[in-house]
């Protein structure tokens, strides 16, 4: 050890600049960092620093920081972990995925074959994809977004009937997480399996409004309303009900841009189109 750094100034450094880090003043932070470890080389100081980097926007010093961590303890699976997000946030899949790969011979989890698919589906890798959901529901069957997650997959892969074996998988083990009722008209509408979308909205529509406060009675009601425009089906009977609950201009947290992409898309006749375009915009204000 250097001399002129005995154990105590060195948990000094540490902690001072853990500090630092934790009030956002990372620079500071990344100057005591670099004493330190120019004395001692210890995988939670390259941690650390890493963090700092990536906070000032040095992607590339937080990798070579979050490796330098890793090649130092090759069984702690947070490092491994952050480098996988950090080449996920930096479009960089397939370092990610072998990050992940990592991630999962020490510590397979929910979260790490989920992440691992998502990337292996915007590769276009369907078949690892489906495969790393399906070990995620091994370790959670009662987690609802996975099935509906298998079952984006598996619309791509043109596997209809799975596609909605997995979405009433999703409402049968979490019968009252009603987003998933709405991934689910969702997948419904935009597959234009709209015979298909009105069955499910007859099974469980009176559940969901039921127990939804009014952000998910509008989105499905909206949802429902789109099905029934296609099914040339009227919705004068809960119309006025969407323009109400549309006026108290709740914060809906809602992507509309699948229901635009499918409308531009779609072979629906114009005055369906129009309806459903002045629905979304009535709605997404």
């Amino acid at each position: 050890m250097n001399e002129n750094y005995d154990e105590k100034k060195l948990d000094d450094l540490f902690n001072r600049a853990n500090d630092f880090h934790n009030s956002s003043e990372y620079q500071s932070a990344i100057d005591l960092l670099d004493q330190y470890l120019s004395v001692r080389e210890y995988d939670v100081a390259f941690y650390l620093r890493a963090f700092c980097f990536l906070e000032t926007g040095d992607s590339k010093k937080a990798l070579s920081d979050f490796s330098s961590a890793e090649n130092i303890n090759d069984k702690d699976a947070r490092y491994p972990t952050a480098k996988a997000l950090t080449h996920t946030k930096l479009n960089q899949y397939e370092d990610a995925i072998s990050s992940y790969n990592k991630v999962i011979a020490l510590n397979p989890s929910v979260f790490s074959y989920s992440n691992r698919a998502i990337l292996h589906r915007e590769m276009g890798d369907y078949e690892s994809a489906l495969n790393d959901y399906s070990e995620a529901i091994k370790l959670d069957s009662g987690k609802g977004s996975l099935y509906v997650s298998r079952s984006s997959i598996y619309k791509r892969m043109g596997d209809l009937d799975s596609v909605w074996e997995n979405l009433e998988k999703a409402v049968e083990v979490e019968p009252d997480n009603l987003s998933t009722y709405l991934d689910a008209l969702e997948m419904y509408i935009t597959t234009e399996s709209y015979r298909e979308g009105f069955a499910y909205i007859e099974k469980h529509g009176d559940h969901v409004l039921s127990i939804g406060n009014n952000r998910y009675k509008l989105l499905f009601l909206y949802l429902k309303a789109t099905v029934f425009i296609c099914l040339n089906m009227g919705i004068e009977s809960f119309e006025d009900e969407i323009k109400k609950i549309a006026k108290e201009g709740l914060d809906l947290e809602w992507y509309f841009g699948h229901t635009r992409n499918w409308l531009e898309e779609s072979e629906l006749m114009q005055d369906k189109k129009d309806k459903i375009e002045e629905l979304t915009d009535l709605v997404e204000l």
